[in-house]
């Protein structure tokens, strides 16, 4: 998963689509594995001040 938010990142994604990118992997994980999310948060959480930055 790191691996392909790096892709993006390297073929320049907005922030705001890779945090898009992350929120539906979580989803995915809750709701359909049945497992936990939160090694996701520290991600999510980055990319969201990134996503704060790029819009000022």
């Amino acid at each position: 998963m790191i691996a392909f938010l790096r892709d993006h990142l390297r073929r320049k994604t907005p922030a705001c689509k890779r945090l898009k990118i992350i929120q539906s992997l979580s989803c995915y994980r809750r709701y359909v594995q049945a497992s936990s999310f939160d090694d996701l948060k520290f991600i999510q959480r980055k990319l969201e001040e990134l996503t704060r930055a790029e819009k000022i």
